[in-house]
């Protein structure tokens, strides 16, 4: 099997390097699946994924993604409302164009969606 990189849309741009598609970290962003990892898997054990983009620090050259760590909070992090509001908002909306497409593509081809042994 074939890593197929991104079908999220077809505008983003993506590099391919040897052979695989890359999609822009800012997509996990734009299409709530960062909001939804760090939400059910990372946030409860005090931790946080992000995503920073050059036009956010004009020094950086390329995206990066962070991992921060607060694993000494025993409640673990949380979201401010309105950030967990937008979050939520562009998970739905991504899920409702290409997210349930893409799952029942996937149950389809392979007999499951999420993969329980290697």
């Amino acid at each position: 099997m074939k890593c197929m990189g991104s079908r999220i849309t077809r505008n983003d741009t993506n590099k391919v390097i040897d052979g695989i598609k890359y999609a822009d970290p800012q997509l996990l962003i734009k299409f709530g699946l960062l909001y939804e990892i760090n939400r059910t898997i990372l946030h409860p054990l005090g931790l946080a994924l992000g995503v920073q983009s050059p036009n956010s620090r004009p020094e950086a050259n390329m995206t990066e993604i962070k991992l921060w760590d607060c694993r000494e909070d025993k409640e673990g992090v949380i979201f401010q409302k309105k950030t967990f509001n937008e979050g939520r908002k562009k998970l739905r909306e991504y899920y409702k164009v290409v997210g349930k497409l893409a799952l029942r593509e996937r149950e389809k081809r392979l007999g499951y969606i999420y993969q329980e042994k290697g």
